[in-house]
């Protein structure tokens, strides 16, 4: 819990800490990576911005998340929340997904991304139709 002014720079510089860092890890991925940049502490808007140019080939709204304690899943639930306003006011015509990327002291940073989303991005239509001599598994 914050309980001091001091508290408060701590926690941000440690929130800021993470969006530099999966802003140079999403940097890594890509052949311009000044077309990814971190959004300023306590701006409005994605923690990561993506340039419409690069949008096609990353369709994620980022949202950072940073804890010194375990996170609760209400405290995930309303980053994602969160993220997806954000996703929703995006001024794109590309469907981005809402994108939650948490980390807590001392483990590595997740990615929270809905199901169906991840699916979707993941696999596509690449199974093929049902045929009416296939076997059923259930």
């Amino acid at each position: 819990m914050i309980r001091t002014r001091e508290d408060s720079f701590k926690t941000k510089d440690k929130g800021e800490k993470l969006q530099l860092k999966v802003r140079d890890l999403l940097r890594s991925y890509v052949s311009e990576p000044s077309l990814i940049r971190s959004q300023k502490m306590s701006a409005h808007g994605e923690d990561i911005i993506i340039d419409p140019k690069l949008r096609p080939y990353m369709p994620y709204s980022f949202e950072c998340m940073y804890a010194a304690r375990p996170i609760t899943s209400t405290d995930l639930l309303n980053k994602m929340v969160q993220s997806k306003t954000q996703n929703n006011n995006l001024a794109s015509t590309i469907k981005t997904t809402a994108a939650v990327i948490w980390e807590v002291e001392g483990f590595e940073p997740q990615i929270l991304i809905p199901l169906r989303d991840y699916c979707e991005d993941r696999f596509g239509k690449i199974i093929p139709e049902k045929k009416e001599h296939d076997n059923e598994v259930h």
